[in-house]
């Protein structure tokens, strides 16, 4: 923003500035305040105007800033001296120079004016370098804006110096017709020389130029004009504006097009104004008008001469920073600036009126999952198409639909007559987003979950509304996503106490607050234990023992979950390699691990570093993972677990049954076993279907040669169904609850005896 205004500030000084050399005849005059004008438009210390001779091999000091305008001014030297001016006309472009020292190609002259940073563009007639303007400063050099608009001021002042030489070239001619009238005959042969010099002078200027009398008619044009007008002859009867402007009445302010001739007449000097035009192939193009009035002899305006510029260009590059500045470069959305801007102002509205408005707040549900699995380039499209339904949903003008950054889009409905029209609309986005998405060949379903605040219930101020719409977006995730929620002073409570648990888990980490609790495995025909899992525990200093259901999914959603996944690894590892230390009888140790884990790339490193630093060898490890994680894996995740295979270390599938099961990736992936979920489990002495699944997940995982754990067995009918279904490995309250390392010390090694005695172990 701070570049797009100072761009702003120096065209309009660029503007006045050029105002101020069309009232300049002279060349002298002309030169000097030329260097004032840089100086003034770029912040230079000075500035230096140089003709460039390419046939003579020249280069001339016309004029500089200040008082170095007596010491150089006329001062010539050879091209082949090294000059920097001299680089600039051999390749016709700008030049700029942060360290003017450590060039070897400077001139004395720079070295007595003592700047160390200068930028040198050229001056252009009809394709040639004909001139070089400098500009030159100590101590902050020069950046692409300062060249730009010294760019801009070069090509507009070889217009204004064209201009002043036609001027006095016709004054000149003028003079000499005025002193030769007596002879009448002579006096006519000159003028029609003038007037075929004239004709080749102003041919001879690449912009158009236009002569308009002051009762319309268009006097004279130049090549240049009737090219670009598509003027194929200029009679006396030809107004300005059928030639020009293609209209049969002339122009009038009230149209909205600026009429030069008025505006001179009125102002009496120079005047700059802007034309909207079509060019010969019917492209529309922006054009600068610059104005000078016509004098007669005796000083009396006869009319106008008119030189035109084609703006388009710089325009459109205008109109791009402005699309930067203000629109979501990927979706074309307002970006959060523009949101916040117009939401200003519709706050102010309703404020006026007093009318509702309300602000929707919305994130795509597992979008990162498309972005981790599918790449960036897809959820990119995804993300388009999103933006595109958003807009077809919110079409009402007024309303702005805007990206608040990664996959969150935030709208505001400008204006409403009840809480309903707010709970409409958002439906009707959950309903747009139902269709699936095609993109790449990959049929993709995304949710949303919204949150929506309403002025000025919930908030005065466009900060506020914003900040508790996202407060109810975090409730409609909670709620299981896929929802809209409105917000209530209760959510904000609910936040700060997520982000102070967020806090506490962070500082936690670093204060070693975690603990390990373990439940064992157990063989129920030979009632030792064959494994241990590692559950975490946070022992919070002030909460307590804080269960994992309040923490890890906070932990999932924050990334904590990686440093503590991998502090729970190198634990667990650690003890068991004590048990072993101790003389127990050997047995795995289980670590659950996540899917950020996965994501992050490292997971055989972090593994390896793990079992090196605990002595562990891999077989006694097993790592856990959900159906998820092989759902969606790609074929990174499949090496991954390949690698970790061949090192040895055995991997279960947790909860197995509760996500979109399939033997596909039971055949693809290196598993070693399946954990049949507690769910399954809970009612299988009573319902039918849960022991009917149970049976077929064992038969089916025997037939793959995979070892079956029952998960959440906690009563001894429980136990003897799943004995009775060839179930042998099984985990649960019946046989201990989760505890500390220490508590399992007792009974490690003990044979079972009977099942009943389980329950006795800790």
């Amino acid at each position: 923003m701070a570049n797009l205004k100072r761009y702003n500030d120096g065209l309009f000084k660029l503007d006045l500035w050029i105002r101020r050399l069309l009232t300049i005849g002279e060349s002298n005059e002309l030169y000097t305040a030329l260097c004032d004008g840089v100086c003034d438009i770029v912040g230079a210390g000075t500035a230096v105007f140089t003709t460039i001779d390419m046939q003579a091999g020249t280069l001339t000091y016309m004029a500089a800033s200040g008082g170095w305008n007596a010491m150089v001014k006329g001062l010539a030297v050879p091209m082949k001296s090294g000059n920097l001016c001299a680089s600039v006309a051999a390749c016709g472009t700008p030049l700029r120079i942060d360290q003017i020292s450590s060039r070897t190609d400077s001139c004395e002259l720079l070295q007595v004016m003592d700047m160390d940073a200068a930028v040198l563009v050229p001056v252009l007639e009809e394709g040639r370098v004909t001139a070089c303007l400098s500009a030159f400063r100590v101590g902050n050099p020069f950046d692409q804006i300062d060249e730009q608009l010294l760019q801009q001021y070069a090509h507009t002042a070889s217009m204004v110096l064209r201009t002043v030489r036609l001027m006095v070239d016709l004054r000149h001619h003028a003079a000499m017709l005025e002193e030769e009238n007596d002879e009448r005959t002579r006096a006519e042969q000159k003028l029609a020389e003038t007037n075929v010099f004239l004709n080749s002078v102003v041919d001879g200027v690449a912009e158009p130029m236009v002569v308009v009398g002051l009762d319309r008619r268009v006097i004279m044009t130049n090549r240049a004009a009737r090219d670009f007008f598509q003027i194929s002859d200029v009679g006396s009867d030809e107004a300005c504006h059928r030639l020009i402007h293609h209209r049969d009445t002339p122009c009038v302010r009230e149209e909205g097009m600026q009429c030069p001739l008025l505006d001179v007449r009125t102002a009496k000097r120079p005047v700059i104004a802007t034309q909207e035009h079509r060019d010969r192939s019917g492209d529309k193009r922006v054009v600068e008008v610059m104005t000078s009035p016509l004098l007669g002899s005796d000083g009396v305006a006869i009319g106008i001469i008119e030189a035109f510029r084609d703006i388009t260009d710089r325009r459109q590059a205008e109109e791009t920073i402005r699309q930067m500045a203000y629109y979501d470069s990927l979706t074309g959305l307002p970006n959060r600036r523009l949101f916040n801007d117009r939401l200003r102002q519709s706050l102010a509205l309703a404020q006026r009126n007093k009318r509702l408005l309300s602000v929707l707040f919305l994130d795509l549900d597992r979008f990162k999952l498309i972005n981790d699995t599918l790449g960036h380039a897809v959820g990119d499209k995804l993300l388009m198409q999103v933006a595109k339904r958003l807009k077809g949903v919110c079409r009402r003008d007024g309303d702005t639909v805007a990206r608040q950054g990664g996959d969150e889009f935030i709208i505001n409905l400008s204006v409403i007559s009840d809480v309903k029209d707010a709970l409409k609309v958002a439906q009707k986005i959950i309903d747009s987003l139902r269709t699936p998405f095609v993109i790449d060949g990959h049929e993709l379903f995304i949710t949303t979950s919204i949150g929506i605040s309403v002025f000025p219930y919930d908030g005065r101020t466009s900060d506020a509304l914003v900040k508790n719409a996202d407060f109810a977006m975090y409730r409609a995730k909670e709620q299981g996503r896929n929802n809209c929620q409105l917000y209530t002073p209760e959510m904000n409570s609910k936040a700060f106490e997520r982000l102070s648990l967020e806090n506490n888990l962070r500082k936690g980490l670093e204060r070693e607050e975690l603990v390990l609790y373990y439940q064992p495995k157990v063989n129920v025909d030979d009632g030792q234990i064959s494994c241990m899992e590692a559950l975490v525990r946070w022992q919070h200093p002030t909460m307590g023992l804080v269960p994992p259901a309040r923490f890890i999914p906070l932990a999932e959603e924050t990334g904590l979950i990686v440093p503590l996944g991998e502090w729970v690894l190198r634990t667990a590892c650690r003890q068991n390699r004590e048990w072993q230390k101790a003389g127990y009888p050997p047995m795995q140790v289980a670590v659950n691990i996540s899917p950020r884990q996965l994501q992050q790339g490292n997971l055989v490193d972090v593994v390896e570093r793990a079992l090196s630093d605990s002595g562990l060898a891999p077989r006694w490890l097993v790592l856990e993972v959900t159906e998820s994680i092989m759902m969606d894996g790609t074929e990174s995740t499949l090496a991954t677990f390949r690698v970790l295979e061949r090192m040895g270390i055995h991997i279960a599938i947790d909860d197995f049954g509760t996500g979109y099961s399939s033997l596909h990736y039971l055949k693809k992936f290196p598993i070693h076993a399946l954990k049949i979920d507690r769910s399954f489990i809970r009612d299988i002495t009573t319902n039918p279907d849960d022991e009917a699944i149970t049976s077929a997940v064992i038969t089916m995982a025997k037939g793959l040669n995979l070892k079956v754990v029952a998960e959440g067995v906690e009563t001894v009918e429980q136990l003897e169904v799943l004995r009775a279904l060839q179930c042998t490995h099984m985990q649960g309250h019946l046989f201990s609850r989760p505890a500390p390392a220490e508590q399992f010390a007792p009974v490690f090694g003990r044979a079972a005896g009977a099942y009943l005695g389980f329950g006795t172990w800790c």
